[in-house]
């Protein structure tokens, strides 16, 4: 095996890991609160955070007036996104939060543009707007239209435009921290923002079974510390532009993993949505207009 491919592999892997993490999640949520689930997580994840910035001592340093810009990106990334996330997972198959939550591209642009004037273009303005008729779209396509299923849409958009946000507004940091830096330090941020809800997450923890645990562990330790360790070494090999291309993969595996493991069946206007959010993505990421 030629070892240029190796990245493209890695990133492959890395997609695949991310697809599946919220079929775990979809079963988590019968056992566990929503809280308990992104605490429980990012603790099992911050261990290896932890490591690197220790590794890093010397070299890896926050600055003191960027304090108040991290305390914000660790509330917008764990207890608002992931708690929304375990929340609107409650409601909606597993398939479905997948390609939702592949609107983080779609949403990106949008907010690029009010927030710091990036240049749309007629391309990224149509991407926006097919991703969002796709949300639309797949919003309509719970059966009888209930209103846990238009809860689960709602909350799940509102976790991947939290995420939009916290992208946006840490890009102008990533010029002066390492992107793995950036995310270290912002998940253990995040981490000690959920302590209001350990107590409750240790007494639902004793009694999660070994599978949940197990899913607990795929969720915590295998999609984010090991999930990004690869994503950011592979980043490293490659240009960030082609990288983005292996998001588009995230969904599908999430869709495969949720039709082999837990029987989902996407009904016809979810695929078609899903298809709408996904050309939206595609033209949002082309590069001439």
């Amino acid at each position: 095996m030629h070892k240029d491919r190796l990245p493209d592999i890695a990133l492959f892997i890395t997609t695949l890991i991310w697809g599946n993490s919220f079929v775990a999640i979809k079963i988590l949520v019968n056992y566990l609160s929503p809280t308990t689930i992104a605490s429980l997580r990012f603790l099992i994840a911050s261990p290896l955070f932890i490591a690197v910035l220790f590794l890093k001592r010397n070299e890896w340093h926050m600055e003191r007036q960027d304090m108040g810009k991290f305390l914000l990106f660790g509330f917008l990334s764990v207890p608002i996104y992931h708690v929304f996330l375990n929340y609107g997972t409650q409601y909606i198959p597993a398939g479905t939060v997948t390609i939702l939550i592949a609107l983080n591209p779609t949403i990106t642009a949008l907010l690029a543009s009010l927030m710091i004037g990036e240049d749309i273009g007629k391309w990224k303005a149509l991407g926006i707007g097919l991703g969002f008729m796709g949300a639309a779209t797949i919003a309509l396509s719970g059966e009888g239209l209930g209103w846990g299923h238009l809860i689960g849409v709602v909350l799940v958009v509102l976790a991947t435009t939290s995420w939009a946000v916290y992208t946006v507004m840490s890009k102008p940091m990533l010029k002066r921290y390492h992107p793995l830096q950036l995310t270290a330090y912002i998940a253990l941020i995040g981490t000690v923002m959920m302590a209001p809800s350990w107590p409750l997450m240790v007494r639902e923890a004793a009694g999660l079974s070994f599978d949940g645990w197990m899913a607990m562990f795929y969720i915590g330790f295998i999609c984010i510390s090991i999930g990004y360790s690869i994503w950011y070494w592979a980043l490293s090999k490659k240009e960030a532009s082609r990288t983005a291309t292996f998001v588009y993969f995230i969904p599908i595996s999430g869709i495969i993993g949720a039709y082999f493991i837990l029987g989902e069946v996407p009904g016809p206007l979810a695929l078609i949505g899903g298809s709408l959010v996904l050309l939206g993505i595609w033209l949002v990421n082309r590069k001439i207009d």
